[in-house]
């Protein structure tokens, strides 16, 4: 099965999205802080990244914007979750990254959430 890379600060998130992620067969890397994340994507490669934007340290909008400088084509898609309904306004740049293949918003359902990455995953780069 697909391994993601979790990218989230609230242990409470945490707990719930990799329980719902493992019981759906996911192998779950997690990264509470931004730095914490490149450094793991350093020695993994997950098939996804879900990435919440609000982080202590290097915010979610920094790691995409470092991944696109590294990664050009978006070869790990990203799913942002995030409690930013203003994300399309006030980060149009970081929208258009060929990462960024879906936007959720929180607090988001189990099945938004899987739904999203599961079409995510299933569709070719």
């Amino acid at each position: 099965m697909s391994k993601i890379l979790l990218v989230e600060d609230e242990d409470d998130t945490v707990r719930m999205y990799r329980d719902l992620l493992e019981s759906e067969g996911y192998e779950v890397l997690v990264a509470g802080d931004g730095e914490s994340a490149l450094a793991i994507l350093e020695t993994a490669r997950p098939d996804l990244i879900l990435l919440d934007l609000l982080l202590p340290g290097m915010d979610g909008v920094e790691v995409a914007r470092t991944l696109s400088k590294r990664d050009g084509d978006g070869r790990i898609p990203i799913v942002v979750v995030t409690c930013l309904t203003d994300f399309h306004d006030d980060w149009p740049e970081v929208r258009q990254l060929p990462a960024i293949r879906r936007v959720l918003y929180k607090p988001c359902r189990p099945k938004a959430l899987l739904d999203g990455i599961h079409d995510v995953l299933k569709r070719p780069g």
